[in-house]
């Protein structure tokens, strides 16, 4: 028999709780190859505190 205790709460668990998102989803979204939607990266953004801004190429 074996035991394995986890002393860490997954990270994925955090990010998509505070993203709103199911942990599932979350990973769903950022496996290589995944289209995620808009909405779904911004939710992630804010959720890892960061935020988004576009500024001119040419000034």
């Amino acid at each position: 028999m074996r035991l394995e205790i986890q002393s860490e709460a997954d990270p994925f668990d955090f990010y998509a709780k505070d993203a709103g998102l199911g942990r599932e989803s979350l990973y769903k979204a950022l496996t290589p190859g995944a289209k995620p939607r808009y909405d779904t990266m911004l939710k992630l953004l804010h959720a890892l505190g960061v935020k988004l801004s576009a500024t001119p190429v040419h000034q």
